[in-house]
């Protein structure tokens, strides 16, 4: 946590101070913003704003401004939040209007209900509508308060903007607004997708030496960004002055994100020693009484499950036992009952409920893999197999060609390459430096150690790897594979899989696609691309009504055209219609990269939306059924949605050539 010079933002162009007209209250702006602009022109005692505080700090919605980053696998969490302090120094300042108790009042109440507007539009990912009435606020007078920028800055976060939420964090400032622990913990969540974590523990540091509580809900944010890019260091150091030597009490996601770390490196022994010290805490009368089932670390099976495949993988199977029946155990108590927070219980539960299902799947997967495995000593032989095909790019862009090796080859002790036997550690070693090609593009076919003849998929977003491993068991003897993977984490459960099931056609490669795919992996690589269930700009909008942040770009369909040898297909298969129409209208704007596009072919050569999920056969690529994947089931839960949908797009093929070429 060592102080890094922050660089300077310059502050975002929308919020530039320029003279407003005042916003006219007509239908659209609410009944209660109407009625308090009313009672305000009247001046008739409204009373006290609900939920207002007596000097003037107003609550946003979610209590208490939100918390950001909450949740067992860091999903966005703006509901309950601890320990807060700090707020706004001077409360509100009425405009020209009056400054009376009752137009103080109305004024009170008008930010009170645009906080909660402002908060709604973040959720939607609907940044210049939050924008837009945080500038209609300054229009009429009124002074933004903490929660009131909090508000906004969460929105700047969730549609990506990580310039903006800086460029905002120093204006509130600048304004004479004390950023409180809600308002660095949103900043942190925005470094922490940005994948700077020099950053994220500047703030960390500012933190402390401005007094502002850093509560647990900051500490797994900045642990989850240690876990997206396989940070150990950073993790520990920040877990152990937090946690260990210090008061703070971690719950469940941060005692999970740091056995993840050290598992996923196989460091097994240190995992368990932390562990021991969560029991012995709590049998001291520790806080885990105090937290809601589903939060309290020694309730949770997955650090269990964690240890016994890690013991798994370095073939001590007594080990691995002993840690497989105590998350066995823990799991015959079903899911958690009580939860922590605001938000729809309908949902938690879906998620918990789902949450449960996952670890039982993995707790069968490990004891099928201990009974069928040929007992041995030392570590599994697909572990190092599984080394030598494992590429992560921290940062794309780091260094040149010549230094890109070494760089890659530090990546595989993270992996756990520290726990194989030294010559296959070696041989994995060698494989990885000699990876790259003089422009610094992997080779891809060198690592896999297949032929030009043999085709190569590539799978966008492979999350837990089950459908692409599923799918490279099926082409064994037929195709080779890439997963590719933002996260680290779950770039070491592909790895893992792939190393249970012995699989030496699967090659997995971490890091951010929009970057690795134009700069790193071969053109012309791949006959057929998958991209199972995209994360579209926002999940209940209409995909044209947001500005938010995704990955499938125009740009970026261009460069996935470029992987594609001639007459190799892109497909892309999601629930969500809306965002596939507004993709397939994307790349109808892409004649040159997709056959589809230029065509005036009333057959199938003209783009469209295929319902249901693509099948087996030589133009889907597909040696295996589409099967299932995480988000596959958890979308197939509840009330999600049901119905599928498939887009295919093809690079057009060379003259002269034919679609087999």
């Amino acid at each position: 946590l060592k102080r890094a010079r922050l660089c300077s933002q310059p502050r975002p162009p929308q919020l530039a101070e320029r003279e407003l007209a005042p916003m006219a209250l007509g239908p659209g702006a609410g009944w209660k913003l109407r009625r308090a602009a009313e009672k305000q022109g009247k001046g008739k005692d409204s009373g006290r704003g609900r939920g207002g505080a007596s000097d003037g700090s107003v609550a946003s919605a979610g209590g208490g401004g939100g918390s950001v980053g909450g949740g067992q696998d860091g999903g966005a969490d703006a509901g309950r939040s601890s320990g807060i302090r700090g707020g706004s120094r001077a409360g509100i300042a009425v405009g020209a209007s009056g400054g009376g108790r009752h137009a103080k009042e109305a004024a009170k109440r008008r930010l009170m209900e645009a906080n909660k507007r402002i908060a709604a539009f973040g959720q939607k990912k609907r940044l210049k509508e939050a924008i837009d009435l945080f500038e209609e606020l300054i229009a009429e007078g009124l002074r933004p308060t903490v929660h009131t920028y909090t508000a906004l800055m969460n929105a700047y976060v969730r549609n990506g903007d990580h310039a903006g939420a800086r460029g905002l964090f120093n204006q509130m400032q600048a304004a004479g607004v004390e950023p409180n622990t809600v308002t660095f913990t949103t900043l942190l969540k925005s470094c922490c997708a940005k994948v700077d974590l020099t950053e994220a523990a500047e703030l960390l540091v500012t933190m402390q030496e401005k007094g502002v509580e850093i509560n647990v809900r900051t500490v797994n944010t900045f642990l989850r960004g240690c876990l997206c890019v396989g940070d150990i260091d950073r993790a520990l150091d920040t877990f152990h002055t937090f946690v260990a030597e210090g008061a703070l009490r971690a719950d469940a996601p941060a005692y999970e994100a740091v056995v993840r770390l050290l598992a996923g490196a196989l460091r097994t022994r240190e995992a368990e020693a932390l562990l021991a010290g969560l029991e012995v805490r709590s049998r001291r009368g520790g806080s885990s009484e105090e937290l809601p089932p589903n939060l309290d670390p020694t309730l949770n099976p997955c650090p269990q499950l964690l240890l016994a495949e890690s013991w798994a993988m370095l073939g001590n199977r007594k080990r691995a036992r002993e840690s497989l029946e105590r998350a066995e155990e823990l799991l015959k108590g079903g899911p958690p009952t009580g939860h922590a927070g605001a938000g729809s219980l309908e949902s938690v539960d879906l998620f918990i409920t789902h949450r449960w299902q996952e670890l039982q799947r993995d707790a069968e997967s490990v004891a099928h893999f201990l009974d069928t495995s040929a007992p041995g000593s030392g570590p599994v032989p697909g572990l190092a197999k599984s080394m030598g095909r494992f590429v992560y790019f921290r940062d794309p862009g780091l260094g040149d060609a010549a230094s890109l090796p070494e760089v890659l080859e530090s990546e595989l002790d993270r992996a756990g390459l520290r726990g194989c036997r030294p010559r296959a550690a070696a041989r994995a070693r060698g494989a990885v430096r000699a990876s790259l090609s003089g422009r610094g593009r992997l080779r891809v076919r060198s690592l896999l150690g297949v032929a030009v003849p043999v085709s190569v998929k590539v799978e966008i977003c492979s999350g837990a790897g089950d459908w692409v491993v599923e799918q490279a068991k099926a082409d064994a003897d037929g195709a080779a594979w890439v997963a590719l993977e933002l996260r680290h984490d779950r770039c070491i459960q592909i790895s893992r899989k792939a190393a249970r099931a012995d699989l030496s056609n699967l090659l997995v490669v971490g890091g951010d696609a929009s970057h690795i795919v134009p700069r790193r992996l071969p053109k012309a690589l791949a006959t057929h691309v998958y991209v199972n269930f995209p994360e579209p700009p926002a999940w209940h909008e209409a995909s044209g009504e947001v500005g938010a942040t995704h990955l499938l770009t125009k740009r970026f369909l261009r460069s996935l055209s470029r992987l594609l040898v001639p007459g190799g297909a892109l497909i892309i298969v999601s629930d969500n219609r809306s965002y596939l129409t507004s993709l397939m209208e994307a790349a109808g704007g892409l004649p040159a990269a997709f056959r589809e596009a230029a065509s005036t072919d009333e057959g199938g050569g003209r783009l469209r939306l295929e319902p249901g999920l693509p099948g087996v056969g030589e133009d889907t690529g597909l040696s295996a059924p589409f099967g299932e994947s995480y988000f596959h089931r958890l979308w197939a839960m509840g009330s999600k949605k049901q119905k599928r949908f498939h887009l295919r797009l093809t690079r057009p093929p060379r003259e002269g050539s034919s679609t087999a070429e």
